[in-house]
């Protein structure tokens, strides 16, 4: 028995021993987070990835805001109309809640996040009463056997799905904005998942970052047990409680410390400067920029030169991003309300973004520089009308001569 009770005790002794060593030397994760794949796949928001991330957050909130600001117009047969109920809808009060301007604002977000947005009207006369947008939560397309849409079903918390479905005319309440991939006709082409590993790895560096300010500099580190350690379990926790009380009382101490009983202590990873933290971020951060159609200038990062000043970078903010997202916007409202209103195009007003602004300045510079051109022809560059028949003149440069003649006075 005492034989046994030895054999087995020596057993049981390394056992722990050596399970005690390996969870030791087994270093965990200092700073734990979300997998790509586990978001990618659908279980976290595209806006609150967005949201998380101060660079993407930004460039939502510009487009956002650009195309809040323009007003829209309705046009048929080429005519731009004054007055239509559409007008009321779409420019001031959306519905009880909401105003038109953050009905455009939470759409054009949702586009750039998602890439798909669900708007609901109120059908009346000639028009719409409400309108309202959603997100894609609690939304489903309904199809036919054939494959054909039929309308959408809303899944609510609490109580059963509502049925929005296709009516004779082809109207429906519910009318999704998506952009589709080509290859998956219900799947949306989302900006924040084209450009989700770009923030992925930004939030890593800022999470570096503040694990670094909140170490005051110092990396992780972990206690390593000697292979020919005779220290018990109880010594090596007292060990490690007191490396711990240590840690703290010092908070200068940056260089590895080995301490006596065959205990060491090591710093794990490469430091900030190493790493060169700052230049990975600005990297990352115009990534997102650029996934987002937002240039980088805008937002102050460091590093691009893509563009001369602000001037420029808003001019091809609104050229390359903001238009063509609201001309698809119109486009999706105008084929949404034809059963309403048949006939009527929904347009954005474009005269007073970036780009009209850099563009009337170029049409002044070209007419100022066109020389050959009548008073009246420069004035139709630039939008004017003519003045009358004075205006039919062309003004030269009074010192210009040709090559052959001779000036009075020189030799």
């Amino acid at each position: 028995m005492a034989f046994w009770n030895g054999w087995a005790g020596k057993l049981f002794g390394r056992s722990v021993a050596r399970d005690y060593v390996a969870r030791l030397d087994r270093p965990n994760l200092f700073w734990p987070q979300t997998s790509w794949v586990d978001w990618l796949s659908g279980s976290q928001d595209a806006y609150e990835v967005a949201y998380g991330n101060p660079v993407a957050a930004r460039c939502a909130d510009m487009i956002g805001q650009a195309v809040a600001q323009l007003p829209v117009e309705v046009w048929r047969d080429g005519q731009r109309l004054e007055a239509h109920p559409l007008l009321a809808v779409l420019n001031q009060r959306a519905n009880g809640e909401d105003s038109a301007g953050q009905v455009k604002y939470g759409l054009a977000v949702l586009m750039a996040t998602y890439g798909q947005a669900y708007l609901r009207g109120v059908r009346v006369t000639a028009g719409l009463s409400e309108i309202y947008v959603h997100g894609r939560k609690g939304f489903e397309a309904r199809r036919d056997r054939h494959g054909v849409l039929s309308g959408y079903e809303f899944r609510r918390e609490n109580g059963g799905p509502v049925v929005f479905p296709n009516e004779a005319d082809g109207w429906c309440e519910v009318r999704r904005i998506i952009r589709q991939r080509p290859n998956l006709r219900d799947k949306a082409a989302s900006p924040v998942e084209m450009a989700g590993r770009s923030i992925e790895e930004n939030n890593a560096v800022r999470n570096y970052a503040k694990g670094q300010f909140e170490h005051q500099g110092r990396r992780p580190a972990v206690v390593v047990v000697d292979k020919d350690s005779t220290l018990e379990p109880d010594q090596i926790r007292e060990e490690r409680v007191r490396l711990s009380q240590q840690m703290k009382d010092d908070a200068t101490r940056r260089l590895p410390t080995f301490l006596a009983g065959t205990l060491s202590y090591q710093e794990l990873g490469a430091s900030s400067s190493d790493m060169q933290a700052m230049d990975l971020r600005n990297a990352t951060a115009r990534e997102i920029c650029f996934g987002l159609g937002v240039p980088p200038v805008l937002l102050g990062i460091a590093g691009d030169s893509t563009f001369n000043n602000q001037a420029e970078a808003r001019a091809g903010f609104a050229r390359d991003t903001v238009r063509p997202l609201c001309g698809f916007i119109a486009g999706e409202l105008t084929a949404w309300l034809q059963p309403v209103a048949p006939g009527v195009e929904i347009r954005f007003d474009y005269s007073a973004d970036a780009a009209s602004a850099a563009d009337e300045a170029v049409r002044w510079e070209r007419a100022a520089r066109g020389v050959g051109l009548s008073i009246n022809e420069k004035r139709r560059l630039v939008g004017f009308g003519p003045v009358g028949d004075e205006g039919d003149v062309v003004l030269v440069a009074g010192s210009e001569v040709p090559l052959g003649v001779k000036v009075e006075g020189t030799q």
